[in-house]
């Protein structure tokens, strides 16, 4: 029985195969071929670089002049020396100023430097 069944397979399978051969070899001429080309509806979308923007820092003067302040308030918040620490001021590690005793803020310029300076008079 399973003889039989595998005579039948190989003559299908040879059958087969020689139909393939046969499809294989014809050749068709490549002037009636007709093909299609997609083309994009719509353009592509590309990515950018914009759409971000930071906060802004609130830098400036907070404390200003004639204005009674306590130890330990901001003067001013600043990026690099805009202003000088004076008299009972302290400068942060980013340059913001403080003060060090209760007084009143008062702003001057050094006398021989072109530079600001902010002073607390304490009273």
């Amino acid at each position: 029985m399973s003889s039989q069944i595998f005579n039948s397979l190989r003559i299908q399978s040879s059958s087969v195969s020689a139909v393939l051969s046969s499809l294989s070899t014809r050749q068709h001429p490549s002037s009636h071929i007709l093909t299609q080309i997609r083309t994009a509806t719509k353009k592509a979308g590309g990515s950018t670089n914009n759409g971000r923007d930071s906060a802004g820092r609130r830098l400036g003067i907070k404390a200003h002049a004639n204005q009674l302040v306590h130890a330990g308030t901001i003067i001013a918040r600043q990026r690099g020396k805009k202003w000088y620490p004076g008299e009972n001021v302290g400068m942060g590690v980013d340059h913001t100023l403080f003060a060090k005793v209760n007084g009143v803020v008062n702003f001057s310029a050094h006398p021989w430097k072109k530079k600001k300076v902010v002073n607390i008079i304490a009273g």
